[in-house]
Formats: structure tokens, sequence, C-alpha cells
């Protein structure tokens, strides 16, 4: 049920994602009534590009 108490269909979606192209991480969303309540990504390594020079 959703926070009015209305019986609502909800849906958990798996993904998986990478950041670097090598490393794969598995991701979760949870979808209730078509819309989307939660988004779920575990720590993952992220190292921003270099700034390009001018």
């Amino acid at each position: 049920k959703d926070n009015h108490g209305k019986r609502r269909i909800t849906r958990i979606y798996r993904f998986e994602f990478t950041v670097t192209g090598e490393e794969r991480y598995e991701g979760r969303t949870v979808v209730q009534g078509g819309v989307t309540q939660r988004v779920e990504l575990p720590p993952h390594r992220y190292t921003p590009p270099p700034e390009e020079l001018h």
C-alpha cells in the first residue's frame, strides 16, 4: 500500500552499471504505481576525468 493506504503495484528493477568501463556494480530501483520511489546505488569508485587544458 502507498502512503495514502491505496494498493499499488510495486516493481523492483535490478540493473548493472559501470563508471570506469571495467568494474560493474548492481543497482536497484523501486517503482510503485508508475512512480519511482527509490534508486539505490552501492558505493562505487569514481575518478573524475582530468580537466582539459585551454
